[in-house]
């Protein structure tokens, strides 16, 4: 029997199938829908699907996981490498807050695949599609340049306009970072007062909180993925850096000239602060925000650090470092910490008669 495509990324291999019916059974029970079936009778019988659409649902990776023989495959992953090419380690997907344990598959420094790591005790054995397959931007359209008004610059040049920028600012706000681990957070949050005294003082605020399910109780989409596309919302929040009333203040702030320059760490530009104060995005991609932002900082994804995050549940789960990241590169702790180091030397040469 040949081969078949039956979903948007998945392919039966006819020929292997033991017609165990696992299959059958995690699409009705767990993700709540039937589109396979098992068909003819003795010999001939053989799972195929039961409506003439293609299966196109969250979870086209978890069943060729399940499948006990290698019939069910994944188009997306199919002859991409040998396994054994594969360097692997321990990390936690980034694709929502639920935190899915997962082994990542590197080669050549480039990210091939996540697959599912069983956690008994947590009874985390499965993995979405959106988190599993969610990996191409790792390898691709990276920011490996400062940019300023969206050319690339250096370091050399942009860190210190960032900090004249601050020395003349009336307020400084930090917007975004639930994308970054809990370790960077860290970093940050004790950064800030040291930041602010070498700048005579100045206010800075931090709110990690940027989409409404970050506001709210955990809202799932099926039975492992929720609405928040964050994978340390509850790390950032346990850590206190959020405001009373999160993207309300800031708007406030910005309308009223008391904030007027924003850092934004791996986020969307919201629309209230465009055109309204000064744009500072440290990003992983070459994203629009960066290209439009007054000045782009590259920093290193979580994979090219160790680290951990705290998901939905308050459980804080480790990750081990998958990639190395291209020479050079700041993850956003150091990023803050270089600017934190520029001012305290332009600090240093006002005193000594060079500023």
């Amino acid at each position: 029997v040949p081969q078949e495509e039956i979903g948007t990324n998945l392919i039966i291999n006819h020929n292997r199938c033991i017609v165990c019916y696992r299959c059958v059974r995690f699409e009705e029970e767990k993700v709540g829908q039937s589109n396979l079936g098992l068909f003819e009778r003795g010999n001939h019988s053989l799972i195929g699907l039961a409506n003439d659409e293609p299966i196109d649902h969250n979870y086209q990776g978890a069943l060729a996981d399940i499948c006990p023989v290698g019939a069910l495959l994944n188009n997306k992953t199919l002859f991409k490498s040998r396994v054994w090419w594969y360097k692997s380690h321990s990390s936690v997907c980034h694709g929502c807050s639920t935190g899915c344990n997962v082994t990542t598959n590197v080669r050549d420094n480039k990210m091939y695949r996540y697959m599912v790591k069983e956690n008994y005790e947590k009874g985390m054995f499965f993995l979405c599609d959106k988190g599993r397959f969610d990996i191409d931007w790792m390898n691709e359209n990276r920011l490996l340049a400062y940019l300023e008004k969206g050319k690339p610059s250096t370091s050399v040049d942009v860190i210190p306009k960032i900090s004249d920028l601050i020395q003349k600012s009336n307020g400084i706000d930090i917007l975004g970072g639930a994308h970054e681990s809990n370790e960077n957070l860290e970093k940050i949050k004790k950064a800030l007062p040291e930041i602010s005294k070498a700048f005579a003082d100045k206010t800075i605020i931090m709110e990690v909180r940027v989409s409404d399910p970050q506001y709210k109780e955990t809202e799932q989409v099926d039975f492992l993925l929720t609405k928040d596309s964050h994978p340390n919302t509850k790390g950032a929040v346990d850590l206190g850096l959020t405001l009373s009333n999160g993207l309300n203040d800031i708007e406030s702030l910005v309308n009223s000239g008391k904030v007027d320059v924003v850092f934004i760490i791996k986020e969307e530009v919201p629309n209230f602060l465009k055109g309204k104060a000064t744009l500072v995005v440290l990003d992983t991609n070459l994203t629009v925000s960066a290209q439009e932002a007054d000045f782009a900082v590259p920093i290193k994804i979580f994979a090219e650090e160790a680290g951990s995050f705290t998901n939905k549940n308050g459980l804080k789960q480790n990750f081990e470092k998958s990639m190395e990241s291209p020479q050079g590169l700041p993850s956003s702790a150091e990023f803050f910490q270089r600017l934190l180091t520029s001012a305290n030397v332009k600090k240093e040469e006002v005193l000594l008669g060079n500023g």
